[in-house]
């Protein structure tokens, strides 16, 4: 009997599975982000092309100028934004992913994340642009980011800042009920852009092609994700059952009732 119940529980449900899976895979996924990040994204300018050749950005040359140069001047304050910032990356990232590990079904938001990233590091190998004066604003404020390189990098064209929070946002519309999600996610992007501009972390083109292609990407790995989902069960949202229920004999239906009163009729005409 002892062993008989040991193996009963040692036996794995479908939902642990899929949890161990997704864990798994969000994982494996954040490991190459940080292989990307500490070998992909060097610090070294090399081979970008001149300013000469380069777009003019005319909003964070005219429009932002004066904050920028102002958290120029002032460092601490830099510090204080971009802290804030990147934490608040982190810690949208991270309530996002942990509510897809916890309740999220099928394989959407991995198909996302596993398209978005490889697809924006591809894209930044055709897209060199010079660094603006000024642009070592973006830089290590003294407190560590899960999720975001605070060094002065290459890695332009697409903005990341504005792609992830595009698909958080894009996560919380389609999985929360609640409108302050969706506020809350507007929000976080527009500051993220916000922030890109003041300390020219991007250039504008940068942070309108972050936001077009993450929604894109979002679109289309539905379609992905479907299909991965019907060839990998472990993946395939749990399909809710109703439970049966027992027709009492005492509950009869209107009707029963007619069709009762009908057979009492004839059955009185065939007497008389």
């Amino acid at each position: 009997m002892l062993k008989i119940i040991y193996k009963k529980k040692m036996v794995l449900t479908r939902e642990n599975k899929q949890l161990f899976v997704k864990i798994t895979v969000i994982v494996i996924l954040f490991l190459l982000w940080l292989i990307y990040r500490l070998v992909i994204l060097s610090p070294d300018p090399i081979g970008y092309v001149s300013k000469l050749y380069c777009f003019k950005d005319v909003l964070i040359l005219d429009v932002f100028n004066g904050l920028t140069r102002f958290l120029a001047y002032d460092l601490q304050y830099r510090d204080y934004f971009l802290i804030f910032g990147s934490n608040l990356l982190d810690i949208t990232f991270l309530f996002v992913t942990t509510h897809y590990v916890l309740y999220g079904n099928g394989s959407k938001l991995i198909v996302t994340l596993g398209i978005f990233y490889p697809l924006r590091a591809l894209t930044q190998l055709f897209f060199l642009y010079e660094s603006y004066d000024m642009s070592t604003l973006f830089n290590f404020p003294g407190f560590y980011s899960l999720t975001v390189p605070l060094h002065p990098g290459v890695d332009y064209f697409f903005s990341g800042h504005v792609g992830s929070t595009s698909i958080c946002m894009l996560y919380f519309r389609e999985y929360f009920k609640e409108k302050l999600f969706k506020y809350i996610g507007t929000v976080i992007v527009i500051f993220q852009a916000f922030l890109m501009l003041a300390i020219r972390g991007h250039y504008f083109i940068d942070l309108v092609f972050g936001y077009v292609i993450a929604h894109y990407v979002y679109i289309h790995a539905h379609y992905l994700s479907e299909w991965l989902d019907s060839k990998f069960a472990i993946f395939a949202p749990k399909k809710e059952t109703k439970p049966e229920t027992k027709k009492d004999a005492r509950d009869v239906s209107l009707t029963d009732h007619l069709s009762l009163i009908v057979i009492d009729k004839t059955d009185k005409a065939t007497i008389n």
